[in-house]
């Protein structure tokens, strides 16, 4: 087999065929890969890489037709002191979603981690501090911003509810205020919630159903959940992944594969895959990409991949991504390339 893989390159050739249990893929032409799905595909996105790394800047123009802010628009970045905030990166990105007509996807508005240091030790209304953070970042992207992961990662592994600064401070209510506050800054945004292990865990999915759903019926504005998709080279089976879709889009929500990456390999000193792994990173991918294909149009918010090139993934040595660290495509661009 190892004969037969010749490594994606800036190439024009045909076309990466329909996926099976052992699809080779080999080389593949460079058009956009949203062009070859029916569905959104994105990317997250640095806005200093964008600024500075022209190869960078060049994939995501041409492969994405989908951003999401990796950490520009988090707590920590856009309110680093009480009230003062600073939007120079989160208006670079805006502004490049503009220039370029991307959609641009916001993430996120509340979450336990990446808080910048005054808010553990905040003595005042927490009720209003929240209100205010969300009207403010909300509102001053309702032009280019229409949907939002506006709570991230509130529940533990057993479907209850994750202890955190927001929970200890406004009780189990927070989640439900979070989503009034972006839905009244921003009526028309689409409003998200996401977290990680979705794509296998009943319990926690289940547990995450059941309280959007009882928003909902409460009269709150839910549009979607985000399935993170951190997954790995061998865990776990796409079948459940693709169940667990299924039952969020049955609920009537849509779906969001929102940080998609394959972990390859146990840290180690190597920077490049062998043959062998580079196909099965492929046809994890392909699979992905196939199970999110058979959900119904109408729930189909998009894929997202955390991260353009290896170089630029938050896991260090998993090479999880689409593209080397050269930025050199891989056969797993091929396969997100193959529902057509």
């Amino acid at each position: 087999m190892k004969n037969t893989i010749i490594i994606c390159c800036l190439l024009l050739l045909a076309g990466c065929g329909k996926p099976t249990a052992t699809q080779v893929y080999t080389t593949c032409d460079m058009t956009s890969i949203y062009s070859h799905t029916s569905f959104p595909v994105g990317v997250a996105v640095d806005a200093y890489k964008l600024q500075t790394n022209d190869q960078y800047r060049n994939i995501v123009i041409a492969q994405f037709n989908s951003l999401t802010g990796e950490n520009a628009f988090k707590f920590e970045s856009v309110e680093p002191a009480e009230g003062q905030y600073n939007w120079t990166e989160t208006d670079y990105i805006a502004d490049f979603a503009r220039q370029y007509g991307k959609r641009l996807h916001g993430h996120t508005l509340v979450w336990h981690s990446q808080l910048p240091d005054w808010v553990p030790g905040y003595t005042g209304d927490w009720r209003s501090m929240l209100r205010d953070h969300i009207t403010q970042e909300v509102g001053r992207y309702k032009d280019v911003i229409h949907s939002w992961d506006v709570v991230n990662e509130a529940f533990n592994e057993d479907g209850t509810l994750r202890s955190t600064l927001w929970l200890t401070h406004l009780g189990t209510g927070y989640i439900q205020m979070a989503f009034e506050d972006a839905h009244a800054a921003n009526p028309q945004a689409k409003l998200f919630y996401n977290d990680y292990n979705l794509e296998w865990n009943p319990q926690k999915l289940d547990g995450v159903l059941r309280l959007l759903t009882q928003l909902r019926a409460a009269g709150v504005q839910v549009d979607g959940i985000g399935m993170q998709m951190h997954i790995s080279s061998s865990y776990p089976d796409i079948s459940l992944a693709g169940d667990a879709a299924k039952k969020i889009a049955n609920t009537g929500f849509l779906v969001h594969f929102s940080e998609l990456d394959v972990n390859m390999k146990e840290p180690d000193s190597r920077t490049l895959l062998s043959a062998d792994e580079q196909q099965q990173q492929a046809r994890r991918y392909a699979a992905v990409f196939t199970a999110y294909s058979q959900l119904s149009p109408a729930q189909q918010f998009g894929i997202t991949l955390w991260g353009v090139s290896d170089a630029d993934s938050w896991i260090v040595r998993g090479l999880p991504l689409l593209f080397d660290n050269n930025y050199t495509s891989k056969p797993a661009y091929c396969a997100c390339k193959s529902l057509k």
